[in-house]
């Protein structure tokens, strides 16, 4: 049996949203055969592609055959790509094949994915981040994100190796005030397997913000969209802005899986402004050796000798550093024109040395 699931915008009437299994298959529902889905876009080029999907085809894909199996009710929207690992062994629960979903509302869930009746059983496990603070709601300027709430956004990593599910919350800490957490969460039970830590994050810089030449992250200006990327046991996330309130920049941070400690800091703008990750949610892509980001509208002056990458693909070492980049000949236009380079992330391409991405201008 071959699944994809798919989230459904929340319903204004009802007040909740859906997580939707579709069938697209013939055989007998079960899972267990079906690759690991433990990142966004099934892999860390962020190509979107599962190559060792054999079975499916033009014959048993179609009209007459797909459709919707059934729908589970969760708290708040869903922005985050649903993940799966199958043979999770739940302690008084057996083992079951699990399709993790988070919300905006800072809710994340763990479903039976075999579980085909039409009302279904309850979650697996299920987590309220509530305690760590109100769901943070935008109402300033535009209104990025539907019904505002920012909770959980970006898509989370699971390692296998450890059975750790990675994600970051935010949350209303007062007024003007926004604080993300990462968390990282026992895929069988949904308890933690460190407590949470609060992102923090320093460095050297006279960028908009600035108190005497050091840029500090300040949440309530900041969003968490990108997917999170796991490599070599650190997990990475990127952030960019909230409805284009300044002070905001585009910042990489990088955290240790065994204990959470922070590894790895980036800022995209350090002396200027702008320059936010954000992606369209696409996660930090990685060859294995360097991470790429991109980045929207913002100042560029790298050419020249500066440290601001507005517009611009960026190609960074672990120790934080800028390996490469490419921007565009036209960035300060784009700058002008709000035509983010960083709609989109990097798709790299496997076997080549080259990677693709995309600007508002399509």
């Amino acid at each position: 049996m071959n699944i994809k699931y798919y989230s459904l915008p929340r319903s204004i009437l009802i007040g909740i949203c859906t997580l939707t299994l579709l069938i697209v298959g013939t055989v007998q529902p079960t899972l267990s055969n079906v690759q690991a889905v433990v990142t966004n876009r099934y892999d860390n080029l962020r190509s979107g592609a599962n190559l060792n999907e054999t079975t499916l085809n033009i014959t048993n894909v179609n009209q007459n055959k797909f459709g919707k199996l059934f729908e589970r009710p969760v708290q708040g929207d869903i922005y985050a790509q649903p993940l799966y690992v199958s043979g999770v062994t739940v302690p008084g629960k057996g083992v079951h094949n699990i399709v993790y979903v988070e919300t905006a509302h800072n809710m994340a869930y763990a479903f039976d994915a075999d579980d085909l009746s039409a009302t279904g059983n309850s979650p697996l496990w299920q987590r309220d981040f509530s305690s760590l603070g109100g769901v943070f709601s935008e109402n300033l300027y535009d209104q990025d994100i539907w019904d505002m709430e920012l909770g959980i956004l970006s898509t989370p990593v699971i390692n296998l190796a450890n059975q750790t599910i990675y994600m970051v919350s935010m949350h209303s800490c007062g007024s003007l005030c926004g604080r993300f957490y990462l968390h990282a969460l026992n895929i069988a039970t949904g308890a933690d397997q460190l407590s949470p830590v609060l992102i923090q994050a320093t460095m050297t810089g006279d960028g908009d913000g600035n108190v005497n030449s050091v840029m500090t992250f300040n949440g309530y200006f900041q969003l968490q969209r990108p997917g999170l990327l796991l490599l070599n046991n650190t997990v990475y996330m990127a952030f960019g802005g909230t409805s284009d309130r300044p002070p905001y920049h585009g910042w990489v941070l990088g955290y240790s899986t065994t204990d959470l400690h922070q590894s790895f800091v980036f800022n995209a703008t350090r002396d200027g402004n702008a320059g936010g990750i954000w992606q369209s949610g696409t996660g930090i892509s990685t060859d294995g050796t360097s991470l790429y980001v991109v980045t929207g509208n913002g100042k560029f002056d790298a050419d020249t000798g500066g440290r601001d990458y507005g517009d611009s693909i960026i190609r960074l070492n672990t120790d934080g550093t800028v390996a490469s980049y490419f921007t565009p000949y036209d960035q300060q236009r784009l700058n002008d024109f709000d035509l983010d380079v960083g709609m989109n992330g990097a798709m790299l391409l496997q076997g080549t040395n080259l990677a693709i991405s995309g600007s508002k201008e399509g």
